[in-house]
């Protein structure tokens, strides 16, 4: 058995030694405790805990009357309930898909639509699917017929696209909803019982914009 003296001396080795290989190594963290945070590199925090709930803030339903091109985010859902008990239910896809192909605020559509074929009352709506007044310039015009309402949706938003909002359509004038108003209709009052129409739809469904 090593005397005391020897012991003490062992003792003394080992410490420098020890502390001699600390030197310049970085101490190694401790595990997380905490599985719902995850430090890389600080300040970044990963967060992998999976019963937190992320609430992401749905986009809001837009009608921009100063700018026809700003389209209106409005789901299917959404628009279908707008559309309740006012008889144009049937035109929901229509509407929707118009506003994806051409880049049209869907609910300008709607009150166009429910203004030039009274809510799909008119004798064009229900005999030729002509939902609006495209290429009708009288009384007694016939205009198009179209083989579904969905279709008629969809040339009227082609036409507004092609003729009134693209810088070098025929009747481009800008893209407000007046600046169409100028060579779409004779009179303001088109204009005016559109933005109507879509306001009172609105607040059916209490949705501001």
């Amino acid at each position: 058995m090593p005397s005391k003296k020897l012991q003490v001396l062992i003792f003394l080795v080992l410490a420098i030694t020890c502390n001699a290989v600390q030197i310049g190594q970085e101490k190694i963290p401790e595990p997380a405790t905490n599985i719902s945070q995850v430090v890389i590199n600080k300040p970044m925090i990963v967060e992998i805990n999976t019963n937190k709930i992320i609430t992401v803030k749905p986009k809001k339903i837009t009608f921009n009357p100063n700018n026809i091109n700003e389209i209106s985010n409005i789901s299917y859902e959404d628009l279908l309930i707008l559309l309740k008990n006012t008889g144009m239910e049937d035109m929901t896809a229509a509407l929707i898909q118009s506003e994806q192909e051409y880049g049209i605020n869907a609910l300008f559509l709607v009150g166009l639509i429910a203004l030039e074929s009274g809510w799909e009352q008119s004798n064009r709506a229900r005999r030729t699917n002509k939902m609006g007044g495209v290429a009708v310039y009288s009384n007694m015009s016939r205009g198009a017929v179209y083989k579904s309402k969905g279709e008629s949706v969809l040339h009227i938003a082609k036409f507004i696209r092609r003729d009134y909002l693209n810088e070098d359509g025929l009747y481009h004038n800008g893209t407000s909803i007046w600046n169409i108003n100028t060579h779409y209709c004779i009179g303001k009052n088109w204009s005016k019982n559109i933005i109507n129409i879509i306001n009172e739809l609105l607040a059916k469904i209490s949705i501001s914009y």
